[in-house]
């Protein structure tokens, strides 16, 4: 009896996506041909982003369940800081507000909305400039505040009890907050600041015991953390800083077991990741220019996502649906079943022996 080799092309791996994309898995519009758009934020159904449409910058939501678009504020008086985009985990939404901005100064503040009763609220009005990098899980908003001169900090907002709190008032910068409702990480700048040098690292802090922790020792620059129950995740330049353009990998840490690990050092720039779960996802310029890759922490295993024409920038990530901001527009796909990444990993052919 002879052996038949027979070739299972996996066509969900290598079709041409929607808007003439190629992608490692089926990819779908979300938001295109509005304007200009924010990098999105996703938290179950729901995507959020930043939007330009109306002239300034409102924010704008999507409900993948429902395939309907709509509007969360439109108030020609109060926009979102066009540089920070909202943020989303289930039915709050937060961003920076610039409504109420005087004349020539900075002060921007913190807003919410409550999905579930169509309802808006401030958290932070103070007359200060914060909001850089708004994040929310939970209870738990975090944001940063500006103090002056070269002096950034992390503060904290708890809605159950209404109560602001600061979170790192270090010297230097503090910036890019991410939570899990439990901890708020952020990349820091405390290290060489007021020298001149720059060796950014990751910080954290235990909401339960207001303990602030080093998450990263490596030199050059960690920054742009996410964090999903026990893993923190980030892009590094330890390997290749100085390098043309610097090259950066993506690592992450067990906060369980307080143990670092490589999740991507591809010879390119992997940059922002974010993480749900198992899953992590980041934007990598491996093959000439922006692509969205992922990796799953259980079987270790890398995989495409999205690989269309232009840059696929800026990921987010809920469960196993991934958004992205491409080309001014906003698209998604869905990380299938682990049986298919197998397949992804060996380019989406598998051998399969047949006897006769």
């Amino acid at each position: 009896m002879s052996r038949v080799l027979v070739l299972l092309m996996v066509m969900a791996v290598v079709v041409f996506g929607l808007n003439g994309q190629v992608s490692g898995f089926d990819v779908f519009p979300i938001c295109t041909g509005s304007g200009i758009v924010s990098p999105p934020s996703i938290s179950g159904n729901i995507v959020v982003w930043g939007d330009s449409r109306n002239g300034g910058w409102d924010v704008y939501s999507y409900d993948l369940s429902t395939g309907t678009e709509f509007a969360i504020t439109t108030n020609q008086s109060a926009h979102i800081h066009p540089l920070q985009p909202p943020a989303i985990d289930g039915d709050i939404v937060v961003w920076s507000d610039i409504r109420n901005i005087v004349l020539n100064d900075n002060n921007t503040d913190i807003y919410g909305y409550n999905l579930s009763t169509n309802t808006e609220f401030p958290i932070s009005t103070a007359p200060v400039q914060q909001g850089t990098h708004v994040a929310v899980n939970g209870d738990i908003v975090a944001w940063v505040q500006w103090k002056g001169s070269d002096d950034y900090d992390i503060y904290g907002y708890d809605l159950s009890t209404q109560v602001e709190f600061p979170i790192s008032t270090a010297a230097g910068y503090q910036y890019e907050p991410a939570t899990n409702g439990e901890v708020v990480v952020w990349s820091d700048l405390r290290v060489g600041y007021d020298t001149g040098g720059e060796n950014w690292d990751i910080y954290g802090y235990d909401l339960s015991t207001q303990t602030e922790f080093q998450i990263t020792t490596a030199d050059d620059h960690q920054e742009f953390a996410d964090i999903s129950g026990n893993i923190v995740v980030w892009q590094d330049d330890r390997n290749r800083y100085g390098e043309e353009g610097t090259l950066h990998d993506i690592y992450g840490y067990d906060l369980d077991t307080q143990t670092e690990f490589s999740i991507c050092t591809n010879n390119a720039r992997q940059e922002q990741p974010a993480i749900s779960g198992n899953f992590v996802v980041w934007m990598d310029d491996r093959n000439g220019d922006y692509d969205i890759f992922g990796y799953d922490l259980t079987t270790q295993t890398e995989f495409p996502i999205a690989t269309g024409l232009g840059d696929q920038l800026k990921p987010a990530i809920s469960g196993n649906t991934v958004v992205w901001e491409s080309g001014g527009d906003i698209y998604g796909a869905v990380i299938p079943e682990p049986c298919t990444l197998t397949l992804l990993a060996f380019g989406g052919i598998a051998l399969v022996r047949r006897k006769r």
